[in-house]
């Protein structure tokens, strides 16, 4: 179960994340600087601290016990460590190789006016917040009952966010993530990718936790994997997603593009998901739904190809809109399958083809929408039979058995006559129609 106190759905708002606010440079204006001193610079008493170096020492520790540190450091330090029990400690550094925030019950904060190679944010029922104005080589978020939030104004190269009843937030101004991981139980992960005036981009993308809710907003996305048990992925994309696969159990999945998906993948076991597939022009998205005991909705525009499969799934297709639209190829192909599953699909505007594989316990609703579709059945005993509201419904009896229940129903509108085509081997769907396709030699009977 997701702990309590982290606020599920839309009641986050990943913009503020700023909780201990920005440090306060003014306060330092009236500290004596200190010139020289110890390469080493230690505070772990009880009392309030406030320096200024205009040196740079190799390493800074804030490691005392209910103690409030303010420190600058003009030149920048090798590394900086924010550490101990109950302390307040605020740092701010022109640049630094490493850093580290953890302790126990600590607000820590931290400001890299420059780049930062290494960041880790742990510790346990703390709080921890850094800004890198600059680049960011590569950070952890990890801690037990602690928030960690980071912002990077220039390139990040790999973030993990991970921990235990943790909330990791990150919010990127830069244009480039080569990876970004989750892992961990009982998390709120919140992604909020900005970009500038360049294209940005996210490299790779792969969260797999357990019973947590990750939140993620970017603009586009080469590659993602959503996977784990007992999670609420929730992923928008207003560029676009080139591949995204959704796996694992239990999951619910909400996932948008304002400008298409390349290629999607799901399966797993009692997973739900609500895909919003928009505004790719340039190629036919392609999209394979498997899986087990799942609910699939899946909404696109532009050109799509659509495969299936799997196990006692219902799925809910739309894959176009319902007015043609200046610049897309609306033309769709769907191969529908699997025992058990449920499948309802509206083809909308544009010249498509639903083929229909062999299956028990299949049941099909299908609207061809405004053009000139194709309603293909693999080789079977199938019978059908005009309706009063138009539709045809197409029913698969049993060769042994014909006098009992169908093994499958379609029922279908806008199809014209159906064709009778042989089973070929399984396959994904291509832009090729099968070979020399028959109409079906027994409608209306």
């Amino acid at each position: 179960m997701m702990m309590s106190r982290i606020p599920s759905g839309s009641d986050y708002n990943p913009i503020n994340t700023n909780p201990l606010g920005y440090f306060p440079y003014p306060k330092l204006q009236v500290v004596t600087a200190k010139t020289t001193g110890q390469q080493i610079v230690k505070y772990t008493g009880s009392q309030p601290v406030v320096d200024r170096f205009q040196y740079r020492p190799e390493a800074l520790y804030a490691n005392g016990n209910n103690q409030t540190v303010e420190a600058y450091l003009q030149q920048g330090a090798n590394a900086l460590y924010q550490q101990g029990s109950g302390n307040t400690s605020q740092i701010a550094s022109f640049n630094a190789k490493t850093a580290l925030q953890t302790g126990t019950s600590n607000k820590n904060s931290l400001e890299i006016h420059e780049n930062l190679n290494t960041l880790k944010q742990e510790g346990k029922s703390g709080v921890n917040q850094a800004n890198v104005l600059g680049n960011l080589g590569n950070g952890m978020q990890e801690g037990s009952n602690t928030d960690n939030y980071l912002e990077v104004g220039g390139t990040l190269g790999s973030l993990t966010m991970g921990g235990t009843n943790t909330i990791n937030s990150l919010t990127h101004y830069g244009t480039n993530t080569d990876l970004l991981l989750q892992y961990g139980t009982n998390l709120q992960n919140n992604i909020m990718h900005f970009g500038g005036e360049k294209p940005s981009s996210i490299n790779q993308f792969v969260s797999s936790t357990t019973d947590s809710s990750n939140q993620s907003v970017f603009q586009n996305i080469e590659e993602a994997l959503l996977e784990g048990t007992g999670n609420q992925h929730r992923l928008s994309s207003w560029g676009h997603v080139n591949k995204i696969a959704l796996k694992g159990d239990d999951n619910n999945f909400n996932i948008s593009s304002d400008e298409g998906i390349g290629q999607l993948g799901a399966t797993g076991n009692n997973q739900t998901a609500n895909i919003s597939n928009m505004g790719n022009t340039t190629a036919p998205s392609e999209a394979y739904l498997n899986g087990e005991q799942s609910v699939w909705r899946y909404q696109g525009d532009g050109q799509q190809r659509l495969f299936v499969g799997g196990k006692n799934n219902k799925v809910t297709l739309v894959t176009s809109s319902l007015t043609p639209k200046t610049g897309f190829n609306q033309n769709d192909k769907l191969i529908l399958a699997g025992n058990g599953n449920q499948i309802v699909a509206d083809t909308g505007v544009g010249n498509d083809v639903v083929q229909i594989k062999i299956s028990r316990g299949f049941k099909a609703e299908l609207d061809g929408g405004a053009g000139n579709n194709t309603l293909q059945l693999e080789a079977g005993n199938w019978r059908s039979r005009l309706l009063e509201d138009g539709s045809t419904l197409y029913t698969r009896l049993d060769d042994v058995n014909p006098s009992g229940s169908p093994l499958q129903t379609v029922r279908a509108r806008n199809f014209g006559r159906a064709q009778f085509i042989d089973a070929p081997p399984m396959q994904p769907p291509s832009s090729s129609p099968p070979s020399s396709p028959q109409p079906i030699n027994n409608d209306y009977n």
